[in-house]
């Protein structure tokens, strides 16, 4: 399942990207995260991401970052966790499990 996170991802919305992750864990499905539109993500965000990368991954279920800006590039590679997720700027069937 592809989910569009939006502009930002702030203390001020990071209870709704959990829900929105915790039902797609639910489900029992894969995801990809399309950050096409997002310019700005908090130390809470990539808290979120951390936590869901490592439920999905217990779970076996694949959770992957496309279309990150270079911005957001930058914040991945400074704070290595670039080593964690897979981020590609391709569409989903061009994906690999990292």
């Amino acid at each position: 399942m592809i989910y569009k996170v939006g502009k930002r991802i702030t203390s001020d919305n990071w209870q709704k990207i959990t829900n929105d992750l915790q039902e797609i864990l639910n489900n029992g499905d894969d995801v990809i995260i399309d950050f096409k539109d997002t310019e700005y993500i908090s130390s809470a965000g990539i808290r979120v991401l951390i936590m869901f990368l490592k439920q999905f991954r217990a779970k076996g279920y694949d959770f992957s970052i496309i279309n990150p800006s270079d911005s957001i590039k930058e914040i991945f590679v400074i704070t290595g966790l670039d080593n964690l997720f897979l981020l590609t700027d391709k569409d989903k069937k061009n994906l690999q499990k990292k």
